[in-house]
């Protein structure tokens, strides 16, 4: 978990520090924080995985990979980490 709260940090750190980001953009990545930091402390009522947030994180890699090639990889390390934590 350590590794995924770094991988985290580092995507705030250089969104700050990138060129224009889509306010789109910007508001999904801001709600697929919220929604990693909500399933860190709270289970879902059945108890599953959210394995969906998996999946937004790759679906918003991909969005940055051509206008923000430096945020690609970190959100594609977070989609990886939530996979093999079975979020």
């Amino acid at each position: 978990m350590d590794e995924l709260k770094e991988a985290i940090r580092k995507l705030h750190e250089t969104l700050r520090t990138a060129d224009h980001v889509d306010p789109e953009l910007q508001g999904l990545l801001q709600t697929l924080d919220d929604d990693i930091h909500a399933a860190l402390h709270i289970e879902r009522p059945d108890g599953s995985p959210d394995s969906e947030l998996e999946e937004r994180a790759r679906s918003l890699a991909a969005r940055f990979a051509s206008q923000h090639p430096t945020l690609e990889p970190i959100l594609r390390d977070v989609a990886d980490m939530l996979g093999k934590m079975g979020i």
